[in-house]
């Protein structure tokens, strides 16, 4: 589970403790991203920021490999996922660019591994995320899973979302809402 500390990535990180992983491995970027991404249910955690945590996760992992890898950073480090992913069975569901550059693997890299990549976008995918909203939101309010919340900020503070956000300092969604009143930040 890559950038476990965000939004997207805490909950996914529960729904595998929920769905029974039998292991979650995950990445953050700071030690206290570290600390939540755990506190969702992580059980290794790794500093994407550190050139060599591919080599960490194989040390964890001895002669084990990942199934399913969620991968939302992009550039080098889906490739670097791919060696350490279950050969023949392994999934990756590609679902954001937050380095701001594509994954760096294509055909010839999931070929000879015998790997699947799924992308998690466009009009079809968006419209399953739809279909799972209402079971989503019962799944919060039943406490099953913990929707991660930044800040909630008047749409005139979007500026400072974008910051934060631009800063890496977010750990969560930033909401803004149109009225005063419902302002709160972490």
């Amino acid at each position: 589970m890559e950038a476990a500390a965000t939004g997207v990535g805490a909950y996914l990180t529960q729904l595998a403790g929920e769905f029974g992983a039998a292991r979650i491995l995950a990445t953050a970027g700071a030690a206290d991203k570290r600390d939540r991404a755990r506190s969702f249910g992580a059980d290794d955690v790794f500093d994407h920021a550190d050139p060599d945590w591919p080599s960490r996760v194989r040390e964890v992992l001895g002669d084990a490999t990942i199934d399913v890898a969620f991968e939302s950073i992009g550039g080098e480090s889906a490739a670097q996922l791919l060696d350490l992913m279950t050969p023949l069975e392994g999934r990756m569901l590609f679902y954001g660019l937050l380095s701001g550059r594509p994954a760096a693997i294509g055909s010839t890299d999931l070929l000879p591994r015998g790997l699947t990549l799924t992308g998690c976008g466009g009009p079809a995918w968006l419209g399953r995320v739809a279909a799972a909203r209402a079971e989503i939101l019962e799944r919060a309010a039943a406490g099953t899973v913990t929707p991660v919340v930044d800040s909630i900020l008047l749409l005139g503070d979007a500026a400072l979302a974008h910051e934060k956000i631009e800063k890496r300092a977010a750990t969560g969604k930033m909401i803004l809402a149109p009225r005063s009143g419902a302002s709160s930040s972490n």
